[in-house]
């Protein structure tokens, strides 16, 4: 028998209760890095989604912020999906169990202002505010659930809300696509540096 994902519904009381947790992991990530804005991202963050339970932070800085606050993160915290890494504007790291919360899966998602991962916070914002974007990730939600752990991973690196979003956190295209996160961002991480070199 397949093994499907458990997905549950961010009710308000799910939420204020990973709201809070991530109130403490901010507060512990700002120790570490006094100049980053720390913010709750993902599921959780958005009443009405579908989540497997795991909790995400944004720690967006500066570019001239980056190197150093990723060598202190990298002191304390495990690198999450390093493969995954651009240099110079994005770093992932899992976070450690809070007390009295042994099981929460919890991760760090570093980024540079303005580079082609800073969309975090313009995800969130734009789900709470849109009915049917949440109709539409719980359908993708539902339907990869179904087919298994593996299939509901590659699901969500095919979820590219960097490309469905300008700058000012405005829909330009679907939210859907076949290309995954990481290589919309490279590509935009390169076309920002090859600008600033001409």
């Amino acid at each position: 028998m397949r093994e499907t994902v458990r997905l549950t519904e961010v009710t308000l009381e799910v939420f204020e209760r990973y709201e809070a947790l991530a109130g403490r992991l901010a507060e512990r990530i700002r120790e570490l890095c006094p100049a980053a804005r720390v913010e709750h991202v993902g599921a959780t963050a958005v009443p009405g989604l579908l989540t497997k339970g795991d909790l995400d932070l944004a720690c967006v800085l500066e570019a001239q912020e980056f190197a150093e606050a990723v060598r202190v993160l990298d002191r304390h915290f495990a690198r999450a999906q390093p493969e995954n890494w651009v240099e110079g504007v994005f770093a992932s790291f899992e976070l450690p169990a809070l007390p009295g919360v042994p099981d929460l899966d919890a991760a760090l998602q570093v980024t540079v202002r303005g580079s082609g991962y800073d969309f975090f916070v313009r995800l969130r914002d734009r789900m709470r505010a849109s009915p049917r974007w949440r109709a539409e990730m719980n359908a993708a939600k539902r339907a990869q659930a179904l087919e298994g752990p593996a299939a509901y991973r590659a699901q969500e690196r095919r979820i590219c809300p960097g490309a469905g979003l300008d700058r000012s956190g405005r829909r330009r295209r679907g939210l859907v696509r076949l290309r995954s996160v990481p290589a919309a961002a490279r590509n935009r991480a390169a076309g920002q540096r090859a600008a600033r070199e001409r």
